[in-house]
């Protein structure tokens, strides 16, 4: 279990660095006893075996502390993400069962209230007090078996309402002993926290340091950027090893260089073949498949073991310890190399299933014909392929699931909160692409009499009031009629009006040559052909990553340095053009 490789390590390594936080570093001793106090608090309010502990505290060492301290009940953490919608959060606190909720102070605010689970906010004076009194030796329980959960966390889920991934610890070890065998971890290395706590790469950075002995370097959020502050920060940490998004990495500007020997590893998109000819000759790159189902990794490919570069598409390599992948066909019979069929995965790793719902997990989490008598397999619904040399290609969805920013969506949830509208008699929602750019078109049609006409930024509002930001369409298309059908019943894609990206964006032109430059930019980040300077550059869908692609073409056009909170906070050409005029030069 988590807790018990974490135990070894503070035996053997008491006073080795355990996490870094900005200028602060705790040793593992310090860390355990930390943890010690926050289980003990959580003991007295009935955390044990089997609870689920919200965990809505900020990147910080008290947040892996909390972490590590639900897992030394036997309890499961269940990762609250405060950047979603309170209604999102308020479902997934009730719908797990949750026994308390930890946060802090300054974030007490976005945390929803549910009836019966209280929230212990652990800077709050009395709360601090009592955990200053508690000792820091182990309190008693803690998980007993590989088949207890570990963390719950939400995915999106086809009915309209996430669903939640119950993921025992048994997965853990199979993840170390991954780092271990493929990405050549070792006990003093130095592993980057980056992946916000909501994702499950999070606890994938966690165990990798902890469980072997490592330090857990927290990035801080100046340098969670596509820039010189995220290279510097890894320079200046002397990282080793880090997960991160291919984009953020494709996006990093001419003369960023990843730390000499370091070991990165790819994933949660797909990776730009580019990307091993800028940054391969330095870093260690290693394109990652995985799904939350499965515990968080599933396959990897190794670029230095196939000469430093991908030649077309890349792989996603061949399955970890422990994992077994299989490629079948709709009667569940192996493909042969070559031939395109549905990816399966089997092994240690496999989640329990999804909380509360026994039918949806039997559908998804099936007997696995191949293995060993009760063993299962999960249907991920990827399109897959054998290659002759025995990596797997990834050839995208055999269903209706987006991977849009490193996470997984049902389109029926964002259609379902669509419908939710009042207004709103049917909604269909579809994917458009345009290289690495996936904006998320809404179609919605009246109800009978409905007035006045659909008005789609009133939609878009409704939907962001109850889905996370990367889930909300970039457009919505009022249609005149029902949804157009194929004559099977399906519906017909064909038949539904192209997005007028125009639409979305204003007429306000650039009044500065800044702004006319700024404008082009945008332009050419959300491949667009022209934006309005009051138009927010996530309203014309724009996310995180492609606005660290942008701060990369500032520094390189104006030769000045902004954050990504810049971005945030300005949202638009305008704002950004005013924030360069009192931003430092780089």
């Amino acid at each position: 279990t988590l807790p018990g490789l974490f135990a070894r390590w503070v035996a053997e390594r008491p006073d080795a660095v355990a996490v870094v936080e900005r200028s602060r570093s705790v040793t593992y001793a310090q860390l355990d006893a930390r943890a010690n106090r926050i289980a003990r608090l959580l003991a007295a309010r009935g955390v044990g075996a089997e609870s689920v502990v919200g965990v809505a505290v900020p990147r910080s060492v008290d947040m892996i502390a909390t972490v590590v301290a639900a897992l030394k009940l036997g309890a499961a953490f269940l990762p609250l993400d405060l950047v979603h919608p309170e209604d999102r959060l308020s479902y997934m606190i009730e719908n797990s069962g949750a026994a308390v909720v930890v946060g802090t102070e300054p974030v007490a605010g976005k945390i929803p209230a549910a009836a019966g689970v209280p929230v212990v906010l652990l800077d709050a004076p009395d709360i601090a007090a009592a955990l200053d009194a508690l000792p820091g030796t182990a309190p008693s329980g803690g998980p007993v078996g590989l088949d207890q959960a570990a963390y719950v966390i939400y995915t999106s889920g086809s009915t309209g309402r996430p669903k939640g991934v119950v993921v025992p610890h048994e997965g853990i070890a199979s993840l170390v002993a991954t780092a271990v065998d493929r990405m050549g971890l070792e006990h003093d290395s130095r592993v980057l926290q980056f992946a916000s706590i909501g994702f499950d790469v999070f606890a994938f950075e966690l165990a990798m340091a902890l469980c072997h002995g490592g330090r857990l370097v927290l990035i801080t959020d100046e340098a969670r950027v596509a820039g010189p502050a995220l290279t510097d920060f890894l320079a200046d940490q002397r990282i080793t090893h880090m997960i991160l998004p291919p984009s953020l990495v494709s996006a990093l500007p001419p003369g960023c260089r990843l730390p000499e020997g370091s070991t990165v590893l790819v994933g949660t998109e797909t990776v730009p073949p580019d990307l091993f000819e800028r940054f391969g000759a330095t870093a260690h790159l290693i394109c990652a498949y995985g799904l939350t189902e499965a515990t968080v990794n599933s396959t990897l490919w190794p670029a230095r073991e196939h000469g430093g570069r991908a030649t077309g598409r890349v792989p996603i390599g061949r399955p970890d310890p422990n994992t077994r992948c299989y490629v079948l066909d709709d009667r569940l019979r192996p493909v042969p190399p070559g031939v395109i069929g549905e990816l399966y995965v089997a092994g240690r790793g496999l989640a329990r299933g999804y909380l509360g719902q026994a039918g949806l997990s039997s559908e998804r989490f099936v007997a696995d014909p191949y293995g060993a008598p009760g063993s299962r397999m999960y249907r991920t619904g990827d399109r897959a392929r054998w290659r002759a040399d025995g990596n797997l290609d990834f050839l995208g969805r055999v269903d209706t699931q987006v991977k849009i920013r490193g996470f997984r969506i049902e389109l029926g949830e964002i259609e379902a909160a669509l419908a939710g509208h009042p207004s709103v008699a049917q909604a269909a929602v579809l994917p458009d692409r345009d290289g690495d750019i996936v904006r998320l078109v809404g179609y919605a049609v009246p109800e009978p009499g409905a007035a006045p006409a659909l008005d789609p930024q009133e939609l878009r509002a409704h939907v962001a009031a109850v889905l996370p930001e990367y889930m909300v369409p970039a457009l919505v298309v009022p249609l005149d009629g029902p949804l157009p059908l194929t004559p099977n019943g399906k519906l017909d894609h064909k038949a539904l009006p192209a997005p007028d990206w125009s639409a979305m964006t204003g007429d306000a032109a650039p009044a500065t040559g800044t702004q006319a430059r700024i404008a082009d930019l945008f332009c050419e980040i959300l491949k667009l052909d022209s934006v309005g300077v009051h138009d927010s550059f996530f309203a014309l869908g724009g996310h995180s990553m492609a606005s660290m692609r942008l701060l990369g073409r500032i520094r390189t056009e104006f030769g000045v340095e902004l954050s990504i909170r810049d971005v945030f906070d300005a949202l638009t050409v305008a704002g950004i053009a005013g924030k360069l005029e009192g931003a430092s030069a780089a």
